[in-house]
Formats: C-alpha cells, structure tokens, sequence
C-alpha cells in the first residue's frame, strides 16, 4: 500500500556490503505487544472502512492464546443499534470476562472522533468519524486506548500512524497478511428486540437505530445540506443552549427550544451532554389518537420515540415523538391522546397521475388524496403523498431569508362529511420543491414524500 512509504526502512545496509557495528533494536512499546495480538482485526477493519462499513467489532485473546473475533447479529426484521450501545455492551461484556480470567486480553475497535485532541468519542450520530479507536484490555490491568487516524481524499484513501506505537510497529500491523477463507469472527451474537404490551394495550418496543439527521435536510433541502450550512445549524444550537431558551428540566434531562416564525429548533441534553437536536413545526390543528406502539430508541436513552396510532380511531399514523423527552410518561400512561402532526417534506412535486380521468386508466375523483407508508424509512414515519393544498404561508427556516419555504396546509384524505378530517400543516423548503416555487396555489393537487411529526397538544 502507497501510502505507508513512509514507513520503509531508510537505513536498509546493501547485502554485499560487511556491517561491522551492531545496532540495537528497540524494545516493543508496551501498547505493541497487545495490539500486535490483534493485528488481523486491525487491518480488516481499515480494509472495512474503505467499504462503507463502520460498525465496531472486537477481538478476544484465549488463555490458550488463540484469537476470536466478535461481532454483534441481528435476527429476522430487526432494528439495526447505535455503535455507542455496541461498544457499551463488548465493554462491560469483555470485563467481566477478564474479572472471571476467562479471557487473557481483548481488543475492541470502533470510529471516533478523535483528531490528535485525545478525544476517543465514538462517532455515532451528527459527526464524520476522524479515526478509528481501540480499547486494549489484558489480564495485567493494563487499560489503554490508541487511534488510527485516517482521511478520504480525492485520490484514495489515507491512516496512519496509530498513536502510542512506534511507526515501525503500525508499519509491521499494516504488513500482516490476511487469509481470504478464514472465519474471522467465530463469535456472533444475534441482538432481539426487547417489546411487552403495557396496561393500555400499547406495544412498548426498544429499537436501537434511528436518526433525526434528515430531519434536516427537510429544512434546509435534501441535496443542500452540506458542510456550509451545517456550520450555521451548529450556530443555532450553541445560541439555543443558552439558559433563557431552556422549556423544561425533568431530573437529569433538560430541553432547549430556539423558537422562530411557526418553527423551532428543540435541543434535549442529558447530564448536559446533547442527546439530540430536531426541528419542530407549530400548528393549531389538533387530533385525536389512538396509540397502538412506541418504539423507543434505546440507543438514546429512550429520550426519543416513533409512535404508531390510529387517527381518530380510524386511518393509521405514524410519527417521530417532538416531545418525547419530557412527555414520555403520558405516552405510556394511556392509549388516547390528543396530538398536534404536522409534517417535513422531502420531495414535493405537482401530482399528474390523478389530475385528470382517463378512459384507460383509473377514474380519480377531482377531490382524491390519500397517503401511505413510504418505501424508505417507512418504520420512522415517512409516507408518500397525494394531497389538496389547502392554504399556504411563506416562511423562512431560522428566520433567515437564505432558507425560504413554506408552511402548507394538505389535505391527505377526502371527506365529503368531514372537510377536515385529516389536513395537517407541513414545511417544505424550495430546494425540496421539483418544480418553481412561484406555481404554488391553493386547490392544486401535490405529491410527494414527508416525515410525519407529533406532539401531544398541551
């Protein structure tokens, strides 16, 4: 590999050349003579990242002294789980193997953020890994982390050195060959999802992926999210820790809201650290709903939640929990709640497959809408979408004017005796807008994709 040149030996003596001085090798660091155990696992997990594949995995040393690899499974249509569990999960199960001497070392590896600062934080939610990380832990209470930076750039891809080796020892960790058929991790624990039905006959389950990240190309545009514009949603999240924006502190966890015109920017932190930032969308409308599941995110605390219902008791539902920080305890205290949903969309487009009736094809009623679970990210609220716009109101996200929208008011099911029996308010930036924004009019028939969002009305 190229790029570890660097690491070539420059005092290499010609072979028919007589040495007569002898130079004393270096002693093995210390780190070195564990990581060196887990050099195989090292290197499939750098070869790991250069294919998209960023779940931690560990290693263990038997007594014997033989190398087991260990990696977490999950069953049949399950949830995926953070890499903050993961690790939490080989940490506590790995020690207490050394405790009971079962194991003579083990070696976990997984991404960070660490950028020669020290900072070993596991990467796992709104920040790019810079490194990978590795716990080393033996018999000898010895207890050490390293990093392997690393970088993707224009022409390929970059890691090195690790910190607390010498160069020469990576070099040698870097040179290990690596067995095509071999099983590398003979360990492997398929994960379940843990679910029982409380008193009011909701099913409680805790999932261990999710993720409110697109939340903000909604706001900002799906394809215009990028490293300019999350700089200035950084801003606003330090502006909205400030004291004077803190809504709520329920024991150990407290909600932030930066409020601007029918929007806002909700923060929940725990033990002061962020475990979360989301937008939310204001609304008068109000419904009532029928509770039928919460999936919490167990990965988070169980601080967040996609709730599924019914809607008046009649169409199903299902939304991201804007709430769910503070108002968990009502969630499961009941089966019927009276709700505020409002919507993000993604895609917004002008519907043309129901606009007209056709002979050869199906007769819509001028008045049709309807919505349906998406075919992605269905399990977290997202739906497809024919609907009437209602009514309209020219926004800007964070109130500033280089993030235009607008609050539309959709209509998503036809009711001849209910006008509205289920027209919500949504956002749709003009970046997520396929044709001008300047064509908007009340009555026209829209399409698209949105993440239906919820809170209980107070």
């Amino acid at each position: 590999m190229g790029i570890f040149d660097f690491f070539k030996r420059k005092n290499e003596t010609p072979s028919n050349t007589k040495n007569t001085t002898s130079t004393p090798q270096p002693q093995p660091t210390e780190i070195y003579k564990i990581a060196s155990k887990y050099s195989e696992h090292i290197k499939i997990y750098i070869n790991m990242v250069t294919n998209s594949s960023f779940a931690p995995i560990a290693a263990y040393e038997q007594n014997n002294g033989d190398i087991i690899g260990f990696h977490y499974t999950l069953g049949d249509n399950e949830f995926g789980f953070s890499a903050t569990e993961a690790v939490e999960k080989m940490k506590k199960e790995f020690a207490k193997r050394l405790h009971e001497k079962s194991i003579a070392s083990y070696a976990i590896l997984y991404h960070s953020l660490y950028d020669d600062n020290g900072d070993h934080t596991i990467a796992d939610g709104y920040y790019e890994p810079t490194a990978i990380s590795i716990i080393f832990a033996d018999q000898q209470r010895i207890y050490k982390i390293v990093a392997i930076p690393y970088k993707f750039e224009e022409d390929g891809f970059s890691v090195g050195p690790m910190t607390k080796v010498l160069a020469q020892e990576f070099h040698e960790i870097m040179d290990t060959p690596i067995e095509e058929d071999k099983d590398y991790f003979q360990e492997r624990v398929v994960m379940k999802l843990e679910e029982f039905t409380n008193a009011h006959d909701v099913i409680i389950r805790s999932i261990h992926f999710g993720s409110v990240g697109d939340l903000w190309r909604g706001i900002f545009g799906f394809e215009h999210f990028e490293e300019e514009t999350q700089a200035f949603l950084h801003q606003q999240i330090v502006t909205s820790q400030s004291m004077n924006y803190r809504i709520r502190q329920i024991g150990d966890v407290e909600v932030f809201q930066l409020d601007f015109t029918r929007m806002a920017l909700r923060s929940v932190y725990q033990h002061r650290n962020m475990i979360t930032v989301f937008p939310r969308i204001t609304t008068d409308t109000q419904l009532e709903v029928t509770l039928r599941q919460l999936d919490e995110w167990a990965h988070v605390q169980k601080l967040e939640a996609t709730v599924g219902g019914a809607g008046r008791d009649t169409f199903g539902i299902r939304f991201y929990a804007t709430d769910y920080g503070f108002n968990h305890e009502k969630y499961h205290s009941t089966s019927t709640l009276t709700m505020k949903i409002t919507g993000l969309i993604y895609v917004l487009d002008k519907d043309e497959a129901t606009k007209d009736a056709s002979e050869e094809g199906p007769n819509f009623h001028p008045d049709f809408c309807m919505y349906m679970p998406g075919q992605e990210w269905a399990e977290f609220g997202c739906f497809d979408f024919v609907a009437k716009l209602e009514a309209m109101e020219e926004v800007y996200a964070f109130n500033d004017k280089a993030h235009k929208g607008h609050i539309l008011k959709l209509k998503l099911i036809y009711n001849e005796e209910f006008p509205d029996f289920f027209t919500i308010d949504m956002f749709v930036n003009e970046n997520n807008i396929r044709f001008d924004a300047s064509e908007l009019h009340i009555g026209m028939k829209l399409t698209g994709m949105f993440q239906m969002l919820g809170e209980i009305a107070e």
